[in-house]
């Protein structure tokens, strides 16, 4: 069985493809040598050059031949935007798919159950007529 999805990465015009759990997970660890997840969720926003370093050890190792200095450059496009993306690039290239979709899912049901509550409050709380 596994455990991660075919990852693209894109840089530029090209895209890079990664394939295989023992492939992805070499990769995390490479990721993980310069920045982790917890650096990059919970509101924390690490440093551009460590976003830089990131992506670029992902994209070389999907086979793209770049360097870090380019990869920083293209932070500082779009408004900052391709920072934001690619952090969203990493962190869901880290997550295992069926976690994330599990995640998603409790979130959802979250959402339903504190719409009914409050739904129902507010009926409580309606005077009869």
């Amino acid at each position: 069985m596994r455990v991660f999805e075919d990852i693209t990465l894109t840089f530029g015009e090209a895209e890079f493809v990664i394939k295989g759990d023992n492939s992805i997970m070499r990769l995390i660890g490479k990721v993980e040598s310069v920045v982790t997840m917890q650096d990059m969720s919970n509101g924390n926003i690490p440093t551009f050059s460590k976003i830089a370093e990131a992506y670029t050890i992902a994209l070389n190792h999907a086979g793209a031949d770049t360097s870090v200095a380019e990869v920083y450059q293209s932070l500082f496009s779009d408004g900052h935007t391709n920072a934001a993306n690619i952090v969203a690039s990493l962190l869901s290239m880290m997550i295992p798919p069926q976690a994330l979709r599990n995640h998603e899912a409790k979130m959802v049901a979250k959402a339903q159950a504190e719409a009914k509550a409050e739904a129902e409050d507010k009926l409580k709380k309606k005077p009869a007529t």
